[in-house]
């Protein structure tokens, strides 16, 4: 589902529309050039997309196998110790691994004159890929699954499914972790991933809103369709992170196509959607649950 990852496993940027403009996204990079012409010229050229999908197939080798990475070399700075192995060095190659185009000292320090500003831009492009990976989950044929499907259950835990696969086997998902760690200390990487988490906020917000309407449910009063949008993304995100730590846990069945969030969906549908008697979530609590006799 992923068109931002190779048939390899590794980070492209084949699956990206080639015309997004990348000028908001690499902020470390315009700044080493004044019009705004030549900070789009720089942004999006082909090597500048080049040396950072680079850098995201070398993270993501580090992440796996972690068979290339190696010490820092003399020259490279370090303000960033958790990437000491990636140096420019490597970058440049990669870039030239099997490609028409070549990397060379005086490109990369052109557009990155210390490797610290390309770490920085690095995380943020990779944010910016986690958005179109998770777009895909939002496709046409997610859209049709659970507006048509006969079985609405069914459809609920295959869509599910697809969206914890689609996190859990995506390299860029991993390095967007990194960025997201970062997003305290850094008002780069914090910008990057709230624009990041709005976006995929508005398209599951979009695909719930289109389904609510295709079945003809709505919800209490009291609840939007952006809280619970914010809900579930929240745990998709926590059970990704359990699933990757444990591969061996129950969170996630292959063989059923289920999971944990599918069950947490299934259960926001049948707490959230007004059955008609135009209660909200607390007075269905209230009356499930009344005072205690005294």
């Amino acid at each position: 589902m992923d068109g931002s990852v190779t048939d390899a496993g590794r980070p492209s940027s084949s699956g990206r529309p080639p015309d997004e403009d990348l000028t908001p996204i690499v902020r470390r990079l315009v700044m080493r050039r004044k019009t705004k012409k030549a900070q789009s010229d720089l942004a999006n050229s082909a090597l500048t997309r080049a040396y950072l999908d680079a850098g995201l197939r070398l993270i993501t080798d580090q992440m796996t196998a972690g068979s290339r990475a190696g010490p820092a070399r003399a020259g490279d700075d370090d303000a960033r110790p958790f990437f000491g192995w990636l140096t420019r060095t490597m970058v440049i190659d990669e870039v030239g691994r099997g490609a028409e185009l070549q990397g060379s000292e005086g490109t990369f320090r052109d557009r990155w004159e210390f490797r610290d500003d390309y770490i920085e831009d690095l995380l943020t492009y990779a944010l910016w890929a986690r958005h179109w990976s998770l777009e895909a989950s939002v496709a046409e044929e997610s859209r049709e699954l659970l507006t048509q499907a006969p079985d609405f259950v069914r459809a609920i835990h295959e869509v599910a499914y697809r969206d914890l696969r689609t996190l859990i086997d995506n390299p860029v998902y991993k390095i967007s972790i990194l960025g997201a760690a970062m997003a305290a200390h850094d008002d780069t990487a914090r910008e990057a991933i709230a624009e990041t988490y709005r976006q995929i906020t508005d398209s599951w917000t979009n695909l719930y809103e289109i389904t609510l309407d295709a079945r003809g449910l709505r919800l209490r009063s009291g609840i939007s369709l952006p809280e619970i949008t914010d809900m579930l993304t929240a745990i998709a995100d926590g059970l990704s992170l359990r699933i990757m730590a444990d591969p061996s846990s129950h969170l996630i069945d292959h063989e059923r196509k289920q999971s944990l969030l599918g069950k947490a969906a299934l259960a926001f549908v049948v707490a959230c959607v007004d059955v008609g008697d135009g209660k909200s979530l607390e007075d269905v609590v209230r009356a499930l649950a009344p005072p205690p006799q005294s």
